[in-house]
């Protein structure tokens, strides 16, 4: 009961610091149309490097998956992943106003941040799950895809950041492009874990932006949208283990109560439970149509 106690004592203070740090900017942001192209142009705030760099040494000493990039490492990143998915997104080269400009210059995308969408009180819960189910499908294709890491790295790209802030949902048609990739995985970090490092950020921010009654549902929707049987495994063990303690930066994405983590958690890993126990029988199910 005590140690219990004390396990939420921690969360909770882990939770204060992820808000303070999930407050911090270190962009400078604005919108502007060049030759008839709505553009945003993104670039580091003075001090930003100094801020990166602490930040890092903190990540690394609560051992995360991630690293939050360099400026120059930064602009590579968006390159390749453009490059490897081709959504025409980021301008490989910038428009004729801003030859100067240091940062990133790219599209501005229809539609509105699944984050806008899911604080919208106009819309409908429906809504609210076709944009959930149209950013976790917009995930696994960028999964897919295959980019230059550097150092002769290339491999399967993964966000690091995938929480409901970077991805842009399209309601007409129904589809999401995932942006800003500023924060990356480790490259040694398997594709697996990557990719479930991913889906959780996603789940976890959706779960923070919904009433806890929705949490059931939100399972049922990540279950069906991941057919990577291998992905789901890797998703509940670390449910189990390394994430029923949260790091700091995994609370900045998503900064949930101890209740609803615990409520969320519990939601999972009973459909998870579910699809692990049908699983043998729906192996043997599609070696019959073969």
């Amino acid at each position: 009961m005590i140690a219990s106690y004390i396990d939420r004592l921690r969360y909770e203070a882990r939770r204060l610091v992820g808000r303070i740090l999930a407050s911090g900017r270190l962009h400078r942001i604005r919108y502007e149309r060049v030759e008839g192209v709505e553009i945003v142009l993104k670039s580091r705030r003075l001090g930003s490097r100094l801020a990166i760099a602490v930040g890092n040494l903190y990540l690394r000493w609560q051992r995360s998956d991630v690293v939050v990039l360099s400026d120059h490492a930064w602009l590579e990143w968006e390159f390749a992943v453009e490059a490897a998915t081709r959504h025409g997104v980021v301008l490989q080269t910038p428009p004729s106003p801003h030859e100067n400009f240091r940062g990133l210059i790219s599209r501005v995308c229809p539609g509105r941040s699944l984050r806008s969408i899911l604080t919208d009180p106009a819309r409908s819960r429906d809504e609210q799950f076709a944009a959930i189910r149209s950013s976790l499908v917009a995930l696994h294709q960028l999964h897919r895809h295959q980019a230059d890491w550097g150092h002769g790295i290339r491999q399967s790209i993964s966000h690091g950041d995938a929480t409901v802030n970077n991805v842009i949902v399209n309601k007409q048609p129904q589809s999401a492009t995932w942006i800003d990739f500023d924060t990356r995985h480790h490259p040694q970090l398997s594709a697996i874990d990557r990719h479930a490092d991913d889906l959780r950020a996603l789940i976890f921010s959706v779960a923070s932006c919904l009433p806890q009654s929705c949490y059931p549902r939100l399972a049922s929707e990540f279950i069906v949208s991941q057919p990577d049987a291998s992905i789901l495994n890797r998703f509940r063990q670390r449910l189990m283990t390394d994430w029923s303690k949260p790091n700091t930066f995994q609370l900045a994405q998503a900064p949930l109560t101890w209740a609803r983590k615990m409520a969320l958690s519990d939601a999972m890993l009973q459909t998870l439970s579910v699809v692990g126990e049908l699983a043998p029988a729906l192996v043997r199910c599609a070696a019959a149509l073969e």
